[in-house]
């Protein structure tokens, strides 16, 4: 009997690997529209690839924001970190044009208001800060306004 458990458990986490190693290389290439033939709902968003990466470290790389707010709504956490330890605010800090922050910030806002506004008011640790910062205030030390982008996208946010 636990024979099989643990068989099934090796073909559970192989098909969860196998779909995870699969968005990340649809996610490398570009290609969003492959997005909606992969059920995100099966995604191991905590499994990293070779590189220590997740999808959403590989997301947050290309700028997308539409694959962001896929993975976003699939429930990938902004907190998860690479094999370096850093999570995908520690990449938007590094982007010195500021890019990969307002495309977090802007799918952020996009996923709606529920989840939205956990991700950019959640206090999240940054690599080489002391004090836990949000991605609200990120964009504010960094110039990037979260009510100016979600206007841009016809949103209203209000905190």
């Amino acid at each position: 009997m636990i024979f099989f458990f643990l068989l099934f458990l090796s073909f559970s986490c192989s098909d969860s690997s196998t779909e995870t190693d699969r968005l990340i290389q649809i996610i490398k290439e570009d290609r969003e529209d492959d997005i909606t033939k992969i059920d995100l709902t099966k995604i191991n968003f905590h499994l990293k690839d070779k590189e220590g990466k997740t999808p959403l470290h590989y997301a947050a790389d290309k700028r997308n924001i539409n694959i962001l707010k896929a993975l976003f709504r699939a429930g990938a956490n902004l907190m998860e970190e690479d094999k370096e330890g850093k999570n995908i605010l520690d990449y938007a800090m590094s982007d010195d044009s500021k890019e990969v922050l307002k495309a977090i910030m802007s799918a952020a806002i996009e996923v709606g208001i529920e989840v939205g506004t956990v991700l950019l008011t959640r206090k999240v640790k940054i690599k080489g800060r002391d004090e836990e910062t949000t991605l609200k205030d990120l964009g504010a030390e960094r110039g990037v306004n979260v009510n100016d982008l979600a206007q841009q996208r016809g949103i209203n946010i209000t905190f």
